[in-house]
């Protein structure tokens, strides 16, 4: 089971970076980068703002019941998001894939991104070699996956054979 999902984990890692890389250097140019960029903060900003206009009324609508918003202080959650935005730089290339941190993976291959954006045609065998990683590692989870079932038999031939099969008696109940 372990080991299943360390190979799957490990090669999750390495596509959802090339897949990010990939992303990015599709971009012809930096210019349709950048409107690519506000295009989705603006839309990502919309949402926002309809999103909490909607809860401002519906708060405003239902004054019953009282909400307590946040769990501590307002300091509190900015130092949190700090320490969020902090912890986004790796101390070093590897550790993220190592610890599966994804969000030093994506900043990572983001940075990447548009490093190879930035020198364009300079670097086109790079951005040949990118696309064919990603689709490498595209296929070997792919292959990994079909063998999904013999880890969910595998799985399930285990818990009844630990005399765990107690758990079953209650799976009629969402049936």
């Amino acid at each position: 089971s372990d080991s299943f999902m360390n190979v799957l984990n490990t090669f999750i890692r390495l596509m959802i970076f090339f897949s990010v890389i990939t992303g990015i250097c599709s971009a012809d140019s930096l210019k349709d980068f950048r409107t690519m960029g506000k295009t989705v903060i603006g839309r990502l900003i919309t949402r926002s703002v309809l999103g909490t206009g909607l809860c401002v009324v519906l708060l405003c609508l239902i004054p019953v019941f009282h909400f307590n918003i946040g769990a501590g202080s307002g300091a509190l959650q900015v130092d949190g998001l700090v320490s969020l935005l902090f912890s986004a730089f790796p101390k070093d290339p590897f550790t993220p894939f190592i610890e599966g941190n994804m969000l030093q993976i994506v900043f990572m291959a983001a940075l990447t991104g548009c490093v190879l954006l930035l020198l364009g045609n300079k670097v086109f065998e790079i951005h040949n070699l990118v696309e064919k990683l990603t689709r490498l590692f595209m296929q070997i989870i792919e292959s990994v996956c079909k063998l999904l079932p013999v880890y969910i038999f595998v799985s399930l031939v285990t818990l009844i054979w630990s005399n765990d099969a107690g758990i079953f008696v209650n799976l009629w109940k969402p049936i």
